[in-house]
């Protein structure tokens, strides 16, 4: 049985710096190899067990075998060099890898294929990588997580169906906002052109007419049409994937003003909550906490300001906001009411606008204190949601 330890990263940079996966396998004896991933094709490679890692070159004349796949046979001169060792997953392995970021495709492939073949995927929290490698540099994860897998194999989390269905779903809505934008973009290419084709017209046109062009040439669009009809099956997919979510059907579904789209925001982009030691590391990551102002003692709310790195889900964030602005419309709403207790709060404490040193306008003014209120709204619910979401995922480790 073979211990697998897989530092996955984005290929390459925007600078184009080469970035490839790493691992390392360390064998039943003991012997360890290292290998570097530097493309996807290698990636899929080593998950269907046909990743070269020897080479030989044919005679001259004699070409590769119909079983050497094409992006495996290298010009040599006036030969071939193709593959004659390959390595890749095979049953019995075991696989370490981090819970969440840039390798989950990764996870849910090797997951996948291991159930047929009899391999496992285990991946560990990164917070609790981090306090494993201590100050050592990440470069060495590949090799540190096989390790960890051998000797602590207690602190890593199966990968299941369960987890292969949140990647899903993760795609599914990433895919669900980039089709979104492209239909937006599409309406709105179609708005100018309905402008020039009006005020560019020999014959003038009478009141009213633009809107009327715009939806005729929207109507007959192709391309949006198709993108419209993209969006609705996609839509439909994030839609019957969030059934399978017991934080969707058991929680976030019971919350007056929190629909599928939001929800699906949401847990998307959160992806595992498991990920997060504590409640605050999850504020940290939706941007519903607080920061220190400058080289002060004040704190305010996350946000971006000159200097200070925004290293929040942007996702995560505004799906929170969205949700508290249904809160502020159903005020009769459990959340509602939360909602408008606190702003009563924060008019209590600042029942006057006051002007604040080295700002520009009021501090305190009523809209100022509005937003006040929904940003603390949103850290409140975002601590319940972390509570809840963390008792189920307790709950079913139990019942496993």
């Amino acid at each position: 049985m073979r211990t697998i330890g897989i530092r996955h990263r984005v290929k390459k940079t925007q600078d184009g710096e080469a970035h490839p996966t790493q691992l390392c396998i360390i064998g039943e004896s003991g012997v360890t190899k290292t290998y570097d991933l530097d493309t996807e094709d290698h990636e899929l490679d080593f998950l269907l067990g046909r990743f070269p890692i020897s080479w030989k070159i044919l005679p001259e004349g004699e070409k590769p075998s119909e079983n050497v796949l094409p992006h495996h046979q290298l010009v040599w001169g006036k030969s071939f060099k193709v593959p004659s060792v390959y390595d890749g997953l095979i049953s019995g392995d075991r696989v370490a890898m981090t819970l969440g970021g840039s390798g989950d495709y990764f996870a849910f492939a090797l997951s996948l294929h291991g159930e047929k073949i009899g391999a496992e995927v285990l991946r560990i929290p990164p917070a609790v990588l981090k306090d494993r490698r201590g100050e050592a540099d990440k470069s060495g994860d590949a090799s540190l997580l096989a390790n960890l897998l051998q000797n602590e194999p207690g602190i890593f989390l199966s990968t299941t169906p369960k987890d292969r269905d949140l990647i899903r779903l993760q795609r599914a809505y990433r895919d669900l906002e980039t089709i979104r934008k492209d239909r937006v973009a599409c309406e709105q290419r179609i708005h100018s052109r309905a402008i020039g084709q009006i005020f560019c017209a020999e014959d003038l046109y009478s009141a009213g007419t633009l809107e009327v062009e715009i939806k005729k040439l929207q109507a007959s669009d192709a391309t949006l049409a198709l993108l419209k009809k993209e969006e609705t099956r996609v839509a439909k997919l994030v839609e019957v994937t969030l059934e399978s979510f017991p934080v969707w059907t058991e929680v976030l579904s019971q919350v007056d003003g929190c629909g599928v789209k939001i929800a699906a925001r949401i847990i998307a982009g959160i992806g595992d909550v498991r990920r997060f030691r504590n409640k605050a590391k999850f504020k940290a990551f939706s941007g519903v906490h607080l920061v220190q102002v400058g080289e002060s003692k004040e704190f305010g709310l996350a946000r971006r300001r000159a200097g200070v790195q925004a290293n929040w889900s942007d996702l995560v964030r505004q799906g929170f906001y969205l949700l508290v602005d249904q809160f502020v419309k159903n005020e009769d709403s459990e959340w509602g009411q939360r909602f408008r207790a606190i702003k009563v709060e924060f008019l209590r404490r600042h029942p006057e606008p006051m002007d604040v040193p080295g700002k520009k306008g009021k501090s305190y003014s009523k809209g100022h204190i509005h937003r006040m209120a929904i940003w603390r709204t949103a850290t409140k619910f975002a601590e319940w949601l972390y509570r809840e979401w963390s008792r189920l995922e307790k709950q079913a480790e139990v019942e496993v």
